[in-house]
């Protein structure tokens, strides 16, 4: 068996991945607000592809403002997104190892391939990043009810472009305590 088939196997990705968000509003939902309110009383009428793409192009700005490290501010008092990054570490607490790093699946899956008995053991590999930058979302500023009903949870691309900016140093961020005792 080859890698790549292994890799396929083991991480059981046959098929297209479907990922769905139940109980929770989303464009869709907005379009339909809109329309239902007669788009704020303007004499405007966007059709259904019209409005994806400007919410595609808005989603798109954002993101290019976090890869280049800034802060975007939602209007109305909404909160603001924020890059904030926190150091990694490796200890020993009463004999055991503790840290707060990130599994390394392509080094992992490799190990695997090539180890039966690391398989076996399930042995992981770690990141080996000294720092991690992670997309926050700040409601301290928000002035709304419900503030911890909300979540923003950033797409895959996004989260590793932000990554992959900061270990560059495109990036700087406020360090954050992350420390797992």
């Amino acid at each position: 068996m080859a890698f790549e088939d292994f890799r396929k196997s083991i991480l059981k990705v046959t098929k297209k991945r479907h990922h769905r968000i139940k109980g929770s509003l989303g464009v869709r939902d907005a379009f339909r607000w809109c329309r239902k309110e007669k788009w704020y009383g303007e004499n405007i009428k966007p059709t259904e592809a019209q409005f994806y793409a400007i919410i595609r192009t808005v989603n798109e700005l954002m993101a290019e403002e976090l890869k280049e490290g800034r802060d975007v501010q939602f209007p109305q008092k909404m909160g603001q997104l924020e890059v904030r990054k926190y150091e990694t570490f490796v200890k020993l607490v009463n004999g055991k190892v503790k840290t707060n790093r990130g599994v390394d699946w392509n080094a992992t899956l490799k190990l695997w391939f090539e180890d039966e008995e690391a398989k076996e053991n399930k042995t992981l590999v770690k990141v080996e990043d000294k720092e991690v930058f992670i997309i926050f979302y700040n409601r301290v500023i928000a002035n709304f009810i419900n503030k911890t009903l909300c979540q923003f949870k950033p797409n895959r691309e996004l989260a590793l472009a932000v990554r992959k900016a900061g270990l560059e140093g495109k990036i700087d961020a406020y360090s954050i305590g992350k420390d797992y005792d």
